[in-house]
């Protein structure tokens, strides 16, 4: 286990390398100077196996995004790779301990006693004193490292733009909010998700499921209303290849669809009017006749009346006695 905190400075929020950076961006960057800490060797980082799997619950991120997130760090310089190794960019300047090597040998010594379950011995170089002291430092920053932890838990739940609060950065300072910046704001820690608007069967991309037909597909909904939903986008594809490989063109499908509406024939998809097709295809004279309209009951009936020379229909009315009419 390596370092249990790490420094974060504050002109990052100055720094016009993260401003250009997208906040997931930013908050990859964040984790993986994390990741540095955790290694603790000159800032190097763990393979890419390594990185996705601490980071993919985290992120919400597939191996291919974290690796584009990565090449955008590199980049703009905030990571460096030497002979196949990532490295956080002047990692090891930026987090050089500022305890003196007295202090360091005895925060060692002192988990070795402790490890080994020793009785602490006096020691000629370090003062008892200062064992305490270096104990009781990094006790405290455990502590405060585990409550930064559980305020950001609580930062990700709040919508900072309708509160006047203010939030802890990785530091531990405390960041007004700023009306201009968001750098710091919740957005960085619930990576946004791109929803597709949905297609409506005017858009010319709703069709292009039916791949090289997408033109048929088009023109039949604009010259018969119709389109496919839930389940019937398959049974579109197989009418429409049908279609197509019976020869019939735009103009063939125009004239079925005037045709068979003439004719009060229903059309529920494409393959409705196969048949059709094929038959005005092959009789040219009957595509070119105005299509026959069905005589209803009301106006056949009307239309005998005006035969009879009745100067209007009324169902109430009866005929003189002995005509016979066949209705």
């Amino acid at each position: 286990m390596g370092k249990v905190w790490i420094k974060l400075y504050t002109e990052t929020i100055h720094d016009r390398k993260m401003w250009r950076l997208k906040p997931i961006e930013q908050l990859t960057f964040f984790y993986l100077l994390i990741l540095a800490g955790i290694e603790d060797d000159c800032g190097r980082l763990p393979g890419m196996d390594d990185i996705e799997l601490e980071l993919q619950m985290p992120l919400k991120q597939t191996r291919t995004g974290l690796e584009k997130i990565i090449d955008t760090l590199a980049d703009s310089g905030l990571i460096d790779v030497r002979d196949g190794v990532m490295y956080v960019t002047n990692y090891e300047s930026r987090q050089k301990s500022s305890m003196t090597e007295a202090e360091k040998k005895a925060v060692y010594r002192e988990k070795q006693r402790t490890k080994n379950g020793q009785q602490q011995d006096t020691c000629p170089d370090i003062c008892p004193t200062d064992v305490q002291k270096m104990s009781t430092v990094e006790e405290e920053l455990r502590i405060k490292n585990k409550e930064l932890r559980i305020k950001n838990t609580e930062i990700k739940n709040t919508d900072l733009r309708e509160t006047d609060k203010s939030v802890n950065n990785f530091n531990g300072e405390i960041i007004e909010k700023n009306a201009k910046t968001d750098v710091f704001a919740p957005e960085i820690f619930q990576p946004t998700k791109n929803e597709k608007p949905k297609l409506t069967p005017d858009d010319h991309d709703f069709w292009k499921f039916a791949k090289e037909n997408t033109e048929m597909a088009e023109e039949f909904y604009r010259i018969s209303g119709i389109y496919p939903v839930k389940k019937e986008f398959g049974r579109w594809v197989n009418d429409l290849r049908d279609l197509a490989e019976a020869g019939i063109t735009i103009a063939d499908m125009q004239k079925a669809v005037e045709y068979m509406r003439g004719q009060n024939i229903s059309i529920g998809a494409p393959g409705s009017i196969l048949k059709t097709a094929r038959w005005l295809k092959a009789n040219p004279q009957a595509a070119a006749a105005k299509s026959p309209h069905r005589e209803s009951w009301t106006e056949r009936a009307e239309r005998i009346a005006a035969e009879l020379n009745f100067d209007g229909f009324n169902f109430g009315n009866k005929l003189p006695e002995g005509d016979v009419i066949d209705l």
